[in-house]
């Protein structure tokens, strides 16, 4: 009922996404409003995902047992952590739903669907919010420490999605104390950290039965249509995880993908270097254009377009024109509809995009004028 409640009232769009390339042909779309790796899907998972043609006369393997093994490799974690799942909102509505906490308390702004899955279960959503002002995001302990209760779940997204505010490894261990001591579970979305280093802390889960990570390779492979996610969590938290799930969880070629993934770490090395410096010149470029970039640690920039006159809808609705997605986060709580998300994409993308909002913005003042 309280799903339903929420569907009616006026944040109506509040589980859009980005990603709306379907408006004829979508490789006709230069696409910011989707995270997604640069450099394209690696060739190993490509020709993987080509040779399950080959599988897709059988059924799936319910143990995903390769899955697991090219999973294990990847993220140098004992197999018997790993959970695969259909796409890393797979991963989350497993957690959620099958531990079912009393309440989840969410660090905002912050990924829409962990409410969506809350209130679809009938679960209570809060949301603790990072920012101080406008401009500043910080992790907010003193909030969390009055807020948390026994059996609540915390969900964290680190780095932060829209932000990419990152919160390392030494603060999420005093996270990870308070969780404990306030006998509640923490589950942390890391769909971005195979960008970027320093914020995983996908060991912790091997002798902690408190935490569980969510994880993903859609954005890292460039592979949003082959659905893979993953769960880590302590040996006995999976296996009680596994019973809950639905059989056949990955097609033929996430488990094609998932296996290959064990032989891609020279591609996630140059994807971080990639990333790490198209990031910096976008974020100077935007800069250049009077708009407040947020810091980042992602394959994203938060952009807020109030200082420019400019609101995200409007924006949004002339890049079109020129065959330019970006992420109007207007339904984010926190924010509102000056922000946008761009993704960080190579050298000759942003610049179609710096040079497209610069032409729109110069027609603006004219028209102000």
């Amino acid at each position: 009922i309280r799903y339903l409640l929420y569907q009616g009232c006026e944040t109506m769009n509040r589980f859009e996404h980005g990603g709306d390339v379907w408006h004829g042909n979508p490789a006709d779309w230069l696409d910011f409003s989707s995270n997604i790796n640069t450099l394209g899907c690696p060739g190993v998972v490509r020709q993987a995902i080509i040779r399950a043609i080959e599988d897709t006369a059988y059924y799936p393997d319910t143990a995903m047992q390769k899955a697991v093994e090219g999973l294990s490799k990847l993220l140098k974690m004992p197999e018997g952590c790993i959970l695969p799942a259909s796409g890393g909102i797979g991963a989350l509505e497993l957690a959620i739903a099958g531990m079912r906490p009393k309440r989840v308390v969410a660090l905002t702004p912050s990924f829409v669907e962990y409410e969506r899955i809350a209130l679809q279960h009938d679960i209570e959503f809060i949301s603790v919010s990072m920012l101080e002002g406008r401009h500043t995001l910080k992790l907010p302990m003193d909030k969390l420490k009055s807020e948390l209760k026994r059996g609540d779940m915390l969900v964290i997204c680190n780095p932060a999605n829209p932000s990419g505010f990152g919160i390392d490894q030494r603060t999420m261990e005093d996270v990870i104390e308070l969780v404990q001591y306030k006998q509640a579970t923490l589950l942390v979305d890391e769909a971005f950290t195979l960008f970027c280093d320093g914020y995983s802390i996908a060991e912790t889960v091997i002798e902690n039965p408190n935490v569980v990570i969510a994880g993903s390779l859609t954005k890292i492979f460039a592979i949003p249509g082959v659905r893979i996610g993953y769960l880590l969590a302590e040996d006995s938290r999976v296996s009680a995880l596994k019973e809950k799930q639905l059989p056949w969880a990955l097609s033929a070629f996430a488990a094609r993908a998932a296996q290959a993934a064990g032989s891609t770490a020279d591609f996630i090395t140059k994807t971080k270097q990639a990333v790490e410096a198209a990031r910096a010149t976008l974020q100077s470029e935007l800069e250049s254009l009077s708009l407040f970039v947020y810091e980042s640690c992602a394959n994203y920039l938060l952009v807020d377009l109030k200082p420019a006159g400019i609101m995200a809808e409007r924006l949004a609705e002339e890049l079109k024109q020129s065959k330019i997605l970006i992420r109007n986060c207007g339904n984010y709580r926190g924010l509102d509809d000056d922000h946008m998300r761009v993704a960080v994409k190579n050298d000759e993308e942003n610049k179609k995009l710096v040079t497209a909002i610069k032409e729109i913005l110069k027609r603006e003042e004219r028209v102000g004028k």
